[in-house]
């Protein structure tokens, strides 16, 4: 049995999720003891197929390709969710490299999410960069990036967690809102460059589809004095900051794992769809399936150091959360915490807040909603959400009437009785 299955093995084990457990080591148990062909033996591993190539070099290279591809948090939540197959199968669009549309796409963009890490803590922080001028990132080969570093706030914890590390972790993502197109590299920042080691794509799914305001985007930048200086805290305590947590359609999270590296991406469902705990000093939201890679989900499965950030689309606030997070099944939360959820999500991110930072008119950019992604999951009434839920339902009802457009983007052959086909939005 190879290494990251070992490594997998004890991550369930760790987790106490003894049946998925069994399943994996089954599963590799017989691939081990059988060296015939095989044309198309389906193993099932909560919903997922995983396909056997026909002799046994070629299925320890899949095996091989399967590995390197993921790291031991990642291949174990993938194995729960059901979706080892789909993502080995994706795992094809990681690359070290930028595509030459990656670069259009990063560098055209006034606006950016960016991830670093604290030296010795390790606290992770997600940045706003907001262009100054020029555009905060600028793609000048395959794998360099420029950042232009006054388009993060001079106060923002990103310019002390890199200004002295040499080859900080960081990561960044340029997402489109009015095309729905996202784009997520992460690497180690050296000056004002940043030398790509992961860059890839993602699915449009849960954007809700955002038009820059003109007159906004040809503003000046908002300077340093006219910035209010950020208010820190250790909860959230602020009365706007928790309205705009509760009334979030939106936010943006960063990880990271010690010898992997930073990440960032982006979290979108109705309006509403994340729960505030604890006197605010927690969170919690349900995690949707979207490529079924979870390399976020993967990250927090083996390191807990996390960031939030929440954007103000309308008044150009900016709300930044640091501190720890668990994935949690829904299966194996108690029946109360289970009737609070809000979704059908078969795992949620609980986030325990550390670090608050909230900055008012951070940005001269404002933005308006054309309409909710049709993927968003609706929402159950809970206590003070259901103004929201029916907000949602409203976006629902809409979506449901506009319809879906689908590509059939692939037909497999599973077996001589089984075709698999794919559809893309």
């Amino acid at each position: 049995m190879c290494e990251s299955i070992k490594q997998v093995s004890a991550v369930c084990n760790s987790a106490g999720d003894i049946a998925t457990l069994n399943r994996i080591q089954r599963l590799f148990s017989e691939i081990e003891r059988n060296d015939h062909q095989w044309k198309a033996r389906d193993k099932v591993c909560g919903i997922q197929t995983l396909r056997l190539g026909a002799t046994r070099c070629s299925r320890e290279i899949e095996m091989a390709n399967v590995a390197s591809a993921f790291h031991a948090g990642e291949l174990a939540v993938q194995a729960r969710a059901g979706t080892l197959g789909v993502a080995s199968e994706l795992s094809s669009a990681l690359s070290s490299a930028l595509s030459p549309a990656a670069g259009v796409l990063i560098s055209s963009l006034p606006y950016a999410f960016i991830t670093s890490v604290e030296p010795g803590t390790r606290r992770v922080w997600t940045s706003p960069a907001f262009a100054t001028g020029e555009n905060p990132l600028r793609a000048i080969s395959s794998t360099q990036i420029e950042l232009n570093r006054p388009a993060i706030p001079a106060d923002d914890p990103f310019h002390a967690n890199t200004s002295s590390t040499p080859h900080a972790p960081v990561s960044l993502l340029a997402i489109d809102l009015l095309r729905r197109q996202r784009y997520r590299t992460n690497g180690t920042l050296h000056g004002s460059h940043i030398a790509v080691t992961e860059a890839f794509p993602n699915c449009p799914k849960y954007i809700q589809r955002r038009e820059l305001q003109p007159h906004s985007a040809f503003s000046p930048p908002v300077s340093s004095a006219e910035q209010s200086k950020a208010a820190e805290s250790d909860r959230l305590d602020d009365e706007a900051a928790l309205k705009l947590v509760a009334n979030s359609d939106t936010f943006f999270i960063g990880s990271y794992l010690e010898g992997v590296g930073a990440d960032t991406n982006h979290r979108g469902g109705a309006r509403g769809f994340v729960r505030v705990l604890s006197d605010g000093r927690a969170l919690r939201w349900g995690e949707y399936r979207g490529n079924g890679m979870f390399q976020t989900s993967g990250n927090l499965a083996l390191s807990p150091r996390a960031a939030l950030l929440f954007l103000d689309f309308e008044r150009g606030d900016v709300l930044q959360i640091s501190g720890s997070a668990s994935v949690e099944w829904t299966a194996e939360l108690d029946p109360l915490e289970r009737a609070a959820m809000l979704d059908d999500a078969d795992h949620s991110i609980l986030f325990r807040i550390e670090r608050v930072r909230f900055t008012r008119g951070a940005t001269q950019f404002r933005w308006h909603l054309l309409d909710a992604s049709p993927y968003n999951p609706a929402l159950r009434p809970f206590a003070s959400h259901d103004a929201n839920v029916q907000q949602q339902q409203q976006q629902q009802q809409h979506c449901q009437q506009r319809g879906v457009l689908l590509r059939l983007v692939k037909i497999v052959q599973e077996s001589d009785t089984v075709r698999t086909f794919r559809f893309v939005a």
